[in-house]
């Protein structure tokens, strides 16, 4: 079974960051409509190549365990066209016709945690469930498995949506009153450099929300929250670990 970054760096991935819409720094224009989940997870994808504020199935945990899904990881254990029931967030969807009768058919490559698998899900189950096949959607497949070639594949049997059980006593945002810590990023910034600052913040977990400032080429900055997972204590060693990056602390 290929890893997930490999099969990731092969394809435009998805992404979340921000808990606050996005708008040039300095600009009065009225705030653009709020982002869904799936949308803020998805641009914080694209832009830093990995997850900070939270990963699309973290909802479904609750679904997942009472379901017992195989882990896509684990498939690889298994015979060629053996059965199998597997559940996660659908990364891609390539919609296309079978060449001698012109049958629409799809292939979907869906994630989990750890791995991702990519799926054909021809006519019959298509036209089942093709409302179900968008980016970002969480659904669950009884399919079989195609281990002919290097990397696996799968044939779907059938597909269902997933829905999220809404979490006891849970509430979004913070009551907390502190002042953020705002870290500041060039046009330059690399991969690299966004990993090094994560592993930072995750070095010394607090309170004390951060947000993020991309300066872009255009003029126009990007301002993102990293999310409740990368409060901080904010320290004297950390600030000195973030000095390259430090602005302030804003209210």
């Amino acid at each position: 079974m290929a890893s997930a970054a490999a099969q990731r760096d092969r394809m435009a991935g998805q992404v979340s960051l921000f808990d606050e819409a996005t708008a040039p720094t300095g600009s009065r224009k009225r705030p653009a409509a709020p982002w869904s989940e799936h949308e803020k997870l998805s641009y914080e994808k694209e832009l830093l190549g990995f997850y900070v504020s939270g990963h699309p199935l973290d909802a479904y945990a609750d679904v997942f365990a009472v379901k017992n899904y195989r882990s896509i990881a684990s498939l690889g254990a298994l015979d060629d066209r053996a059965p199998f029931k597997i559940a996660g967030a659908i990364v891609r969807v390539e919609k296309k016709f079978t060449r001698k009768e012109g049958k629409p058919f799809a292939v979907v490559w869906i994630e989990d945690r750890a791995d991702m698998l990519e799926v054909v899900v021809w006519n019959e189950v298509y036209l089942k469930a093709s409302a179900a096949l968008e980016a970002g959607r969480v659904i669950e497949i009884k399919g079989t498995l195609d281990k002919r070639d290097e990397i696996p594949r799968a044939v779907a049997q059938e597909i269902r949506t997933l829905s999220p059980r809404k979490p006891n006593g849970a509430t979004e945002g913070s009551t907390d009153k502190e002042s953020a810590v705002l870290l500041q990023f060039s046009p330059a910034t690399t991969r690299d450099e966004l990993r090094e600052v994560r592993r930072i913040l995750a070095s010394s977990p607090g309170r004390r929300p951060v947000r993020l400032l991309f300066d872009r080429p255009n003029g126009n900055a990007l301002r993102l929250d990293a999310g409740a997972g990368f409060s901080v204590n904010l320290t004297r060693d950390l600030e000195e670990k973030l000095s390259r990056w430090l602005v302030t602390a804003e209210s």
